[in-house]
């Protein structure tokens, strides 16, 4: 059994590849604990070396009150607890619904402690419904799941039925994602199109599928269409940031929804408001593990949006975001969208006059950095920038 580049097998595993970044990471993941031997890695000036295995943690682990090493040792010799003042309460959950993240922090007292500033903590709140979900019209699915991509988790057959699969023909590859707005429109990320790839002979999009690749019953509805245009947005910049990284697919022929096939709603009149609060997620077939492989099973994970304040700090993306970009994610990390999501929807529910919830496309998956790193939440197109441009080409 042959595991791939960016994996390797533990000696006592006959048939279980485990991804390389958790190799001489400080912690054993490996029963035998090969994968923290002969892990002689050089560590930075603010970084702390485990005793016992030689990995690296940040210099700030140290002395937390909390092991980060295998052995311990970033938690020895500290002075008692090492100079740090109780944990705060955990704060609120950030999203309506119990949702989102929660944190607390405690900092650093006494001149002689070996420990430095402020630590914060982050953990995911438990996860209820919004709304009793609209059965009709766009924003609607079949499947209503209890939900809860790196980070993410399958997500059941028929739960996000706007979700389309851009396929390439010349790579034979799901190359990135859209969302379903219409008829005969997708909507996805202009970076996905350049040089020969904005040939619309060279694309199909595929809709009602749950797995990447596989015939399965899951997919017994799903319909491939192909592409009569490519329309990207023409002021699309990719120099430093990708700046109105939005593009049309227009169908060759109508798409009518189905029990695993609808469309997103589109805030056309602006008359939704998505904040901090709001209840959102993403979903794809993208690598689940950073530089990792796709995901045959469609992956969904609940985001909460971020402020642009707090993305555009010198600790996050230092003021590279347009107007026309948007943050979700977890300043924690651990929860993100990754290569291969490009393009996918970022949808959040908002009740209609009926009182019920309906989804609204809201951003289209464009960048981070890395995959869920922490304090590099993803970076989305704001589509409410873009709603007249829609209806200027027909997609409205």
């Amino acid at each position: 059994f042959q595991c791939q580049e960016n994996e390797f097998k533990c000696v006592d595993s006959d048939n279980e590849c485990l991804p390389l970044a958790l190799k001489c990471n400080g912690w054993q993941d490996c029963d035998d604990g090969f994968d923290e031997q002969n892990c002689e890695i050089p560590c930075t000036d603010d970084e702390y070396k485990c005793t016992g295995s030689g990995g690296c943690i940040p210099g700030n682990w140290q002395c937390d009150g909390m092991p980060d090493c295998s052995d311990g040792s970033d938690e020895l010799e500290c002075g008692g607890d090492g100079g740090w003042a109780e944990w705060s309460n955990w704060g609120e959950c950030n999203v309506n619904c119990g949702t989102g993240e929660q944190t607390r922090s405690r900092y650093c007292e006494g001149e002689e402690s070996q420990c430095v500033g402020e630590v914060i903590e982050y953990r995911l709140c438990h996860k209820t419904p919004c709304y009793m979900e609209g059965s009709d019209g766009c924003g609607t699915r079949s499947v209503v799941t209890q939900a809860r991509i790196v980070g993410g988790e399958n997500a059941s057959p028929g739960a996000w039925p706007w979700q389309a699969q851009l396929y390439y023909i010349p790579w034979d590859f799901v190359a990135c994602g859209g969302t379903l707005i219409g008829a005969r429109h997708v909507i996805s990320a202009a970076h996905c199109f350049q040089g020969d790839m904005s040939n619309s002979a060279h694309w199909k999009v595929r809709l009602g599928r749950h797995t990447l690749s596989g015939d399965t019953s899951f997919d017994s509805e799903a319909i491939e269409v192909d592409v009569a245009e490519v329309i990207v947005h023409p002021q699309y910049s990719n120099q430093v940031e990708l700046n109105n990284d939005i593009a049309i697919l227009v169908l060759a022929e109508d798409v009518i929804p189905s029990n695993k096939i609808n469309y997103a709603c589109m805030d056309i009149e602006h008359e939704t408001h998505f904040d901090q609060h709001s209840y959102c997620f993403i979903s794809g077939w993208g690598y689940t593990l950073s530089n990792g492989k796709q995901s045959e099973i469609l992956q969904e994970a609940m985001v909460p949006l971020i402020s642009q304040e707090l993305c555009n700090a010198p600790s996050s993306y230092d003021g590279l975001l347009t107007e026309n970009m948007m943050c979700a994610g977890y300043l924690g990390g651990g929860v993100d969208a990754c290569q291969g999501d490009s393009g996918g929807p970022l949808v959040c529910i908002d009740k209609g006059d009926d009182g019920l919830g309906y989804w609204y496309l809201t951003g289209i998956t464009s960048f981070g950095n890395g995959c869920a790193n922490a304090g590099f939440p993803g970076v989305y197109t704001k589509i409410s920038q873009y709603i007249e441009w829609l209806g200027d080409h027909g997609a409205l």
